[in-house]
């Protein structure tokens, strides 16, 4: 007979998706985000957010902080290209000045360096993805 002070077994639950497959719908959605809109990484980067203290003792947790650092570095330096083609439109209504293209110019070229910055540092987390090692999360 149990004792009504004796603790009854309990069993951990088991996950419904295994880390690596979770971790591969993050990359995914980060990679879709470069054909379709920044829509994609948001859900990617919620996703991250919900599931990453789940796969604390795996060797996922680290690529799920590195995509949400990815993320918000990604998403404050692309800003700097909608300010200055913000500024290069506004700034010759305001002074009765002739358009230049220079400020749309330099946007595309500022948007082209986080593109590239950004598929490289996709590239690097999913190797090391594909080989089962944890990612190291540089400053920048």
């Amino acid at each position: 007979m149990v004792s009504p002070h004796t603790p009854e077994p309990t069993s951990l639950p088991q996950p419904t998706v295994n880390a690596r497959q979770e971790t591969l719908i993050v990359y995914i959605a980060f990679v879709a985000s470069i054909f379709f809109s920044l829509f994609a990484s948001v859900i990617g980067v919620i996703y991250a957010y919900v599931r990453r203290n789940d796969l604390k003792e795996t060797v996922y947790y680290s690529h799920f902080n590195y995509l949400i650092r990815l993320f918000w570095w990604q998403l404050g330096l692309s800003f700097v290209p909608m300010l200055m083609i913000s500024y290069g439109i506004v700034r010759p209504l305001l002074v009765a000045q002739e358009p230049s293209m220079g400020w749309l110019v330099a946007a595309m070229a500022w948007g082209g360096v986080v593109l590239l910055w950004f598929l490289i540092r996709l590239v690097l987390g999913l190797v090391r993805f594909q080989d089962a090692r944890p990612i190291h999360t540089p400053l920048i």
